[in-house]
């Protein structure tokens, strides 16, 4: 369901010289399983008609979230579904961290998923636009919290390290 073109083009958005140490300290990168935190481009080779392209990216702060979004969905053919994760780092008392994936039922962007046409980017971009790195961490780690009460246990957001973007093309969106 992807084309070449598309493929071709968000291969050109992969950094292969980026790595964790870019925004890890020492025992940040002790707590992230470093061979899942990488810029990468996973592409179905299976001939279905639903297929699921995953595009991460490490969390630079300077990262404009909506910016990389907004790339993708212009190199992207709609409709199809975008599905927006990120995993962070939590911290208690700047002792005991832990790791949190980006999993893809608790998108940050829920009410913004399906794309159909230029007025369904607008929405998620403009969605996307006011968040700060910040409110992105924040926003994330209360996502996290509405199932696994984190900030009871005296943990808070401490850093943002990778986006994760699932496109799925479906013929019926």
């Amino acid at each position: 369901m992807f084309s070449e073109k598309e493929i071709s083009e968000l291969s050109r958005l992969v950094n292969d010289q980026a790595s964790p140490s870019d925004i890890l300290s020492t025992k940040e990168i002790e707590v992230v399983p470093r061979n899942l935190i990488k810029y990468n481009l996973f592409i179905p080779k299976s001939g279905r008609k639903n297929q699921t392209l995953i595009l991460k990216k490490i969390f630079h702060p300077d990262l404009k979230l909506y910016d990389l979004v907004s790339k993708v969905l212009k190199i992207i053919r709609t409709p199809c579904e975008i599905r927006i994760g990120l995993s962070f780092i939590a911290s208690q008392s700047y002792e005991n961290l832990i790791y949190f994936f980006a999993i893809r039922p608790r998108a940050i962007n829920h009410d913004f998923r399906i794309i159909n046409d230029k007025t369904d980017v607008e929405n998620l971009v403009n969605f996307l636009k006011p968040f700060s790195y910040s409110d992105l961490l924040n926003h994330v780690f209360s996502i996290n919290n509405s199932l696994n009460p984190f900030d009871k246990s005296g943990y808070s957001p401490r850093k943002l390290v990778l986006s994760v973007i699932w496109v799925t093309k479906v013929e019926n969106v």
